[in-house]
């Protein structure tokens, strides 16, 4: 989550995040909320520094962390709060990628994982209650033959706060990689009916149905994967997502070249720079030199 970062500022109070990745501000949001600390969104950087600079929170250039990280400084938490300074700076070792100096538990936590060591990542998000460290908590179980300890983790979360969409979803995720497809598609399910409940935006409903089809793929299911990401695109026919996993669905299953063809198409014109675009590219080029073979008389 955190290597899609397009650029984060982080105070102590409050948090501006600047990131166009729902997920990643999800995360902070959920982090903020357990802290008990004010969190603001923007969209750009420009919109960052205006509201920094007015909130008279910055009184210094950023600390350039790497190319997509960057640090803003209270004064006040630098002259009144050493433990925040403590933890920022735990934060800024993290992203520069200096886990060897990374005091905080959850980033401690986090690095043990990077490096593949479930065994020090458990002992440091064991005594964390914030749901994020819960969360990885439930992975390392699953991945250490304890999913029931996983799988508690989340009940527990979900229990807390029945009406949190992105729980479900996880739960979903735990479920699909440890083989139990049909509680997957139940979580999704009530996923999807809380977000039409809540009128979540269109573009975050139709990413349920693209996972959800996505598992259904798993139980070979073609018809209701087709029908999930059919509903996607006509949820939010501006984001490219379904489109790309419609024409993976039409070309390696289904293999049906010409509908598949103009869903990459498609992808592609919508998200040039996407994370599927290599892929969809491929897929293009060999539908064409496919379908061109077949015209040779």
């Amino acid at each position: 989550m955190i290597a899609s970062l397009i650029a984060w500022i982080v105070l102590l109070t409050p948090i501006t995040v600047w990131t166009t990745d729902p997920e990643l501000f999800a995360y902070w949001r959920d982090w903020a909320a357990d802290q008990q600390i004010t969190l603001i969104r923007v969209d750009t950087p420009e919109e960052a520094m205006l509201h920094l600079w007015s909130g008279g929170w910055l009184n210094q250039p950023l600390i350039r962390v790497n190319e997509t990280h960057s640090i803003a400084f209270s004064p006040i938490l630098r002259a009144n709060d050493g433990q925040g300074n403590a933890d920022l700076a735990s934060v800024i070792r993290y992203a520069a990628g200096q886990c060897d100096r990374v005091m905080l538990p959850f980033y401690q936590g986090v690095c043990a994982l990077q490096r593949g060591d479930l065994n020090a990542a458990e002992m440091a998000f064991t005594p964390l209650n914030t749901p994020a460290a819960r969360i990885n908590l439930a992975w390392i179980y699953l991945q250490t033959g304890r999913a029931e300890l996983g799988f508690l983790e989340l009940d527990r979360l979900i229990a807390a706060a029945p009406e949190h969409i992105p729980y479900y979803v996880t739960r979903a995720q735990l479920y699909a990689l440890n083989f139990e497809f049909d509680a997957a598609i139940g979580d999704l399910d009530t996923a999807i009916g809380l977000a039409q409940r809540q009128s979540l935006d269109a573009v975050s409903l139709a990413h349920l149905y693209v996972q959800r089809g996505q598992i259904r793929l798993l139980l070979y299911e073609w018809d209701r994967v087709l029908a999930d990401y059919d509903h996607a695109i006509g949820i939010a026919p501006h984001d490219a997502l379904a489109y790309y996993y419609r024409g993976v669905l039409y070309y390696t299953t289904l293999v049906d070249r010409e509908r598949a063809l103009p869903d990459f198409e498609r992808y592609l014109q919508l998200a040039p720079n996407g994370e599927h675009a290599t892929n969809a590219a491929q897929y293009l080029a060999d539908i064409k030199a496919e379908l061109e073979a077949l015209r040779i008389p």
